[in-house]
């Protein structure tokens, strides 16, 4: 085959059409072959595809250790589908005690040894971001949950009519605008 400058792939000239010629039917496979592999390679899908896993497995050969690992696999991945949330919460679950396990383990490493807490970098500051983390998911979760219409009504209407009467006067500041 030719590119459009009349080059063969390697890059040198083609001689005449002949040559041309013969290489593009020596590429070619002849289309009942093309055909006949078709046909069994679909068979051979749809053969295995009635089968079920199981059934998969031991047809098929293969060591002990790949049959564990596709059973393994194929069961993780049929909970996964049927219960999304579960598996959801689950994850979450196991960040939230991994993360405390880390935390807790780190209080105790600078107890046992004596170690000073570094409020602005290393455990102070570690327990500072969990406290506000914390806070901030508490007020969201619970405290909004419970309490966000009373907080409104109560507090955010009066001190935002009280933000607006302030910065109403002429030689104040509103950073609003």
């Amino acid at each position: 085959m030719s590119d459009a400058s009349g080059n063969t792939p390697e890059g040198r000239p083609v001689a005449n059409n002949n040559e041309l010629n013969h290489r593009r039917a020596s590429s070619r496979i002849a289309p009942e072959t093309l055909n006949e592999k078709k046909v069994s390679v679909e068979v051979e899908q749809e053969g295995l595809s009635a089968l079920s896993g199981k059934e998969r497995q031991s047809r098929g050969g293969g060591d002990p250790i790949s049959r564990v690992i596709v059973g393994v696999r194929s069961g993780l991945s049929s909970l996964i589908s049927k219960n999304k949330t579960l598996v959801k919460r689950l994850c979450v679950f196991l960040l939230f005690a991994a993360y405390n396990a880390y935390l807790v383990t780190a209080i105790a490493y600078t107890i046992r040894h004596d170690l000073p807490i570094a409020w602005c970098d290393g455990l102070g500051f570690l327990i500072v971001c969990t406290a506000i983390v914390y806070w901030s998911l508490f007020y969201y979760f619970v405290l909004k949950g419970i309490f966000g219409k009373w907080i409104h009504q109560n507090v955010g209407k009066p001190l935002g009519s009280l933000w607006s009467r302030v910065f109403s006067y002429k030689y104040t500041y509103n950073p609003s605008y």
